[in-house]
């Protein structure tokens, strides 16, 4: 038995609310009951960083566990190159490229300098290669080729990066290009690239594997990777992508698994690589210390009974419609309340999943949390004569405790 479980079992306590007389035989309908349990909720301790934006999320539940200017335009800088990658994973998904298919790279992609994986001019290079050299050594020249090659032109590429970033939720977001080339134009927020990046790991897990490459050998020039932290055993960091320009300061996106719980950091505006690596390893190390995901309610399990009113059975079991996860602080346990409401007593007939009331489960530094609570067994109704029987008990007596 799970602990969980036992608290569950052991601390739901029936709360008669107050008991109506003469009113209630019109109101029956009118009258709740409320079952409470208490269970500890963890207080993590407080995190704050220097850099101008960041955000913090549990890839799992979408949690945010912190946040500064998290929807505060920014310059994403090479963190765009995410966004480059995704649209190209999706064709590629889609059948409508391959790996081996070639283009040629032409004199604006050959001429951009910034981070490069040293393209020439008339080059005819693979999309795996253009796509190694994009997500490992940052080179807008891949950028700029395969945006090209894929789309004709790199400002229609940039349509089709926007069309995608509406799709999936991006509500504060424009590209420009592909690359992450400064531009008034150019921008999106901490939350936003939270949002792409774990798209981009939930939709293509095969093709993430490349944001875990350390190095890259091209054109004979063995480029490292620009993540300061990745391949941290420690940390647990396996992706995804830097940015710098004089605009957005040093930013990264990262993305750690430890114990099998994924989170997700953005930052931006940092003041200097060391400065960017600290913050990051910072709120990585805190994210996967201070929270953990727990199964709090499974779909189908009992958390209770409600009386029934004229039925072959005085109860009926109350069961949760659907399972409840969450992303909790680990250490320190308070105040974490979970309360059923329902219409007591209801009444008979009773099909099996009707809908009779409301899981809520509530807490400090918690968003509270609902769960329809269905019916988890039938119920017939009493014949006639015991409906008739216990309708003169119930006009003389009242409603039993």
């Amino acid at each position: 038995m799970s602990r969980i479980d036992a608290l569950t079992e052991l601390s739901f306590r029936p709360v008669r609310l107050e008991r109506w007389s003469g009113v209630l035989r019109s109101a029956l309908a009118g009258l709740f009951a409320l079952l409470a349990l208490t269970i500890l909720a963890p207080l993590a301790g407080a995190i704050t960083t220097d850099a101008k934006q960041a955000i913090v999320v549990d890839a799992e539940t979408g949690k945010v566990l912190y946040e500064k200017n998290a929807r505060q335009q920014m310059a994403p800088s090479s963190m765009t190159k995410v966004m480059t990658a995704y649209v190209l994973f999706n064709a590629l998904r889609a059948g409508q490229l391959s790996m081996d298919t070639i283009y040629t790279v032409s004199e604006k992609a050959s001429s951009r300098r910034g981070s490069t994986m040293w393209l020439e001019r008339r080059q005819k290079v693979s999309v795996q290669d253009l796509l190694i050299g994009l997500i490992v050594v940052s080179g807008n020249d891949a950028a700029i080729a395969l945006g090209e090659g894929f789309a004709g032109t790199e400002a229609e590429f940039a349509k089709l990066m926007n069309a995608t970033a509406v799709a999936i939720g991006m509500v504060d977001t424009n590209f420009v290009n592909a690359s992450g080339w400064p531009d008034e134009g150019h921008y999106s927020t901490a939350w936003d690239l939270a949002i792409l990046g774990q798209r981009l790991i939930s939709d293509h897990p095969d093709f993430y594997s490349y944001f875990a490459r350390k190095s890259f050998n091209f054109n004979d020039i063995l480029q490292n990777n620009r993540n300061p932290i990745l391949g941290d055993e420690l940390l647990g960091v396996d992706g995804i992508k830097t940015g710098q320009t004089d605009a957005g300061g040093y930013g990264v996106m990262i993305s750690a698994v430890r114990d099998d719980r994924r989170v997700i950091i953005v930052l931006n505006g940092a003041t200097s690589k060391a400065e960017r690596k600290t913050q990051a390893e910072r709120l990585t190390d805190w994210a996967l210390r201070a929270y953990g995901n727990h199964s709090l309610f499974r779909a189908g399990q009992v958390i209770g009974h409600a009386p029934v009113w004229l039925g072959q059975q005085d109860t009926v079991p109350l069961v949760a419609k659907y399972g409840l996860r969450m992303t909790l602080p680990r250490h320190t346990y308070e105040n974490l309340r979970a309360q059923v409401t329902y219409r007591s007593p209801v009444p008979a007939p009773v099909n099996i999943g009707t809908e009779l009331g409301t899981l809520i489960l509530s807490g400090p530094g918690i968003d509270p949390q609902e769960i329809p609570v269905v019916a988890g067994a039938s119920v017939d109704s009493v014949g006639r004569l015991e409906r008739v029987s216990t309708g003169i008990r119930y006009i003389v007596f009242g409603l039993s405790d």
